[in-house]
């Protein structure tokens, strides 16, 4: 399995997808950008790239899950009707391990070196991993207790999530019993290993239904239909707290706006069940400022210009100030700043503060 390395500078370019290089190793980790997940620039290439880590030459070294959505974020057209399966989903850390020249190696989606891939690594040896396969990407969930982002376990593991072939991408059936290599299951096999292997429901029918079923301290399922297609359902009760840890406000996010900072690092920090949140709330601020910059705008040009056609334009502050009180109470700021030739956005930006809200997740309509 290949990837194109033009048409992947190309999105790294036009910042949709970020490489990170290994430190010492000819790998690099490609991984979608916030700005692809703001804007919604999903296509065959962005999917791919979360956590996708290839050689110099483009080869797959490790193939992760392609990027996945929350079951709201679906029209009802997208989701597959055909079987499917259920799994835990678990609030640790994505760990890819993978066997670069006979040198087992772990990372996360978008670092060798992050604390979760270092931890993971160091986690990794109470396992007998050096009875792994080359050639396949293992997928895990790391949870230790430093890693906590809201649900909280009583266990330290390496969660195996899923095993998938980097040569054509293929997702072996690890909890299926017929499958089988040596005369025994993948299960049996991972078992022996020493790995926990992720959770699987049986007996669900209805995947509605999930939402109803996760508990307190669960953070939701995944749903992997026949054909691979994934989706995950989160519980409320976790959204709520993950809304909460993030700090994520409307007057954050206009301050921002109003100092000029870069809203990607802000953007950084959001949970993706906020998105359509967030770009409600920056449109909002952005076309409150635009309202009134263009009115106070228009009415000094008019005054200073239109009014008077050819002639020069206003030149005494008192005959100006006089009819600067003719104008709404809130625009004299703005107009007297503009005859002074002085910046105003902060005034402007003073005026729309909005009153203090929290993001909110549009739940599914039943």
């Amino acid at each position: 399995m290949k990837f194109d390395l033009e048409i992947l500078n190309k999105y790294i370019n036009e910042g949709w997808v970020v490489k990170n290089d290994h430190p010492t190793l000819p790998l690099s980790i490609y991984g979608y950008s916030r700005a692809t997940q703001y804007e919604g620039k999903w296509d065959e290439i962005t999917k791919e790239c979360r956590g996708l880590i290839l050689d110099n030459e483009g080869n797959v070294v490790a193939k992760p899950f392609s990027k996945f959505f929350n079951m709201e974020e679906h029209s009802p057209e997208e989701i597959p009707n055909e079987p499917f399966e259920i799994f835990d989903k678990l609030d640790g850390s994505l760990g890819i391990l993978f066997n670069y020249e006979g040198e087992w190696i772990l990372a996360t989606k978008g670092s060798f070196t992050s604390d979760q891939a270092v931890k993971g690594m160091e986690m990794l040896k109470k396992y007998k991993y050096d009875k792994l396969i080359p050639g396949f990407t293992y997928l895990f969930e790391i949870i230790y207790n430093e890693n906590v982002i809201v649900c909280r376990y009583s266990y330290e593991e390496l969660v195996l999530l899923a095993v998938i072939d980097n040569h054509d991408g293929y997702e072996l059936s690890i909890h299926d019993e017929g499958a089988n290599i040596f005369g025994i299951t993948l299960k049996q096999l991972y078992s022996e290993m020493g790995f926990t292997i992720v959770k699987k429901y049986d007996g669900i029918n209805d995947y509605k239904t999930l939402k109803g079923l996760i508990g307190d301290n669960q953070e939701g399922f995944v749903i992997r239909f026949k054909n691979g297609f994934r989706m995950k359902i989160k519980g409320e009760e976790y959204v709520r707290l993950h809304r909460i840890l993030t700090e994520i406000s409307n007057i954050v996010i206009w301050e921002y706006l109003k100092d000029g900072r870069d809203i990607n690092e802000l953007l950084d920090r959001v949970p993706d069940e906020f998105d359509n949140w967030v770009k409600s709330t920056i449109k909002g601020l952005r076309y409150s400022y635009f309202q009134i910059n263009e009115r106070a705008g228009k009415l000094f040009d008019y005054h200073m210009f239109g009014k008077y056609n050819d002639l020069e334009p206003e030149t005494d502050k008192k005959k100006y100030a006089e009819w600067v009180k003719t104008q709404e109470k809130y625009l004299h700021p703005i107009l007297f700043k503009m005859f002074d030739k002085k910046d105003y956005s902060s005034y402007i930006w003073g005026l729309i503060r909005p009153k203090f809200s929290k993001p909110f997740w549009v739940k599914e309509v039943e």
